[in-house]
């Protein structure tokens, strides 16, 4: 069996959580498929240095630009070209984006933020209309165990949840890289959404506890490639006097990231959760203290092992910030409860059941 990855995310944005998960998908897909990896560019030399699952799987390079109009071209027909070129029996995607015309059966397990970052101009606009069309064509859609069932119309497949071995609480030879980031010695990590509504809420919060703790626990934020929310996390954070208790990392390898996470003190996340991968689920991997938003999905994957507040409680959320920093009996707590979440996921049993999923939609 074949089948085909979008790396788009991959290639131009590392970072991004959907990117992230595609890396822990290839890495549980079962040996005995043939993955191929779709790219609009070569991956830099260290992506590969930190991602050694990418070396059992075939790169496909077809060379885009990285304009809006280029994605809506790559998404929509480069993608079926690619698809067809190496003969895939199926292509897997991790956002929703599928062809409206693709001839290739389509899965998706939905691994995007849900929240956006801009209003976007008229292709970004037409991408996600034919995005939109696209999804009612799909063969199936992946959904975790462990979340609420999603209102949708297409099959829905479920499966245990997936997390890398990598994120874990030990430390590894990986961690020894960290030094290339120039990290503080302790901090506290964001690493969601990037829309201006989430910036803009993420430093409220933060202002309630950078005053105390800013200094010796700077906000640690990653996954800002874009230059729109990049400049605009700036300029804000400027605008509030926070700059001083933030560091905004540039783009880092997927590799490294579980050790960014690793070296953290603990974890905040705003808005709803992906269904797959995410910051909530590599904070639990790495027993790390939460402090979240709470929606139904969170609720059900985090359990006892976070903070989670309403989005109004803007206050609240700092004090938890400096709540888990400050008393060692609250964070020690937090840690052994997400070691109970992670272990009810029973992702050893993810690869079985992914199989079993791919071969009911070819029908074999």
């Amino acid at each position: 069996m074949r089948v085909l990855f979008d790396g788009w995310l991959l290639s131009r944005e590392p970072g991004n959580p959907a990117a992230l998960f595609l890396l822990e998908l290839l890495a549980g897909t079962p040996t005995s498929i043939q993955l191929y990896l779709a790219l609009p560019e070569a991956l830099p030399v260290e992506s590969n240095r930190h991602n050694p699952v990418l070396e059992r799987v075939e790169q496909v390079i077809e060379p885009v630009a990285a304009t809006g109009k280029d994605r809506l071209i790559w998404e929509q027909a480069k993608i079926n070209r690619i698809a067809q070129k190496v003969n895939a029996d199926l292509v897997h995607l991790t956002t929703h984006t599928p062809a409206l015309l693709g001839r290739t059966p389509v899965v998706i397990s939905p691994a995007n933020l849900p929240a956006g970052r801009t209003t976007g101009g008229f292709s970004e606009r037409l991408r996600l209309a034919l995005a939109a069309g696209g999804m009612a064509g799909i063969k199936g859609l992946f959904w975790p165990d462990v979340l609420p069932a999603p209102d949708i119309q297409a099959p829905v497949y479920r499966l245990p949840d997936l997390l890398s071995p990598d994120f874990n609480p030990v430390e590894t030879p990986e961690d020894e890289d960290l030094a290339e980031l120039d990290l503080p010695q302790e901090y506290l990590l964001y690493h969601g959404p990037q829309d201006r509504r989430s910036v803009e809420r993420l430093l409220a919060i933060w202002s309630w506890a950078a005053g105390s703790i800013g200094e010796l626990y700077p906000l640690v934020i990653l996954g800002f490639e874009q230059v729109e929310a990049r400049q605009f996390l700036q300029e804000q954070a400027q605008k509030h006097q926070l700059d001083p208790y933030l560091q905004i990392l540039p783009s880092v390898p997927g590799g490294m990231i579980p050790a960014v996470y690793r070296g953290s003190s603990a974890v905040l996340h705003l808005g709803e959760t992906p269904a797959w991968g995410g910051a909530l689920r590599h904070a639990l991997a790495c027993r790390k203290p939460l402090v979240a938003d709470a929606t139904p999905r969170t609720e059900a994957l985090v359990g006892p092992a976070g903070f989670l507040f309403s989005e109004s409680d803007t206050r609240r959320m700092g004090a938890a910030l400096l709540s888990v920093v400050v008393n060692e009996d609250v964070a020690n707590n937090l840690q052994v409860a997400a070691g109970h979440q992670v272990t009810s996921w029973q992702t050893e049993k993810y690869q079985e059941r992914l199989l079993q999923a791919y071969h009911s939609i070819l029908g074999s």
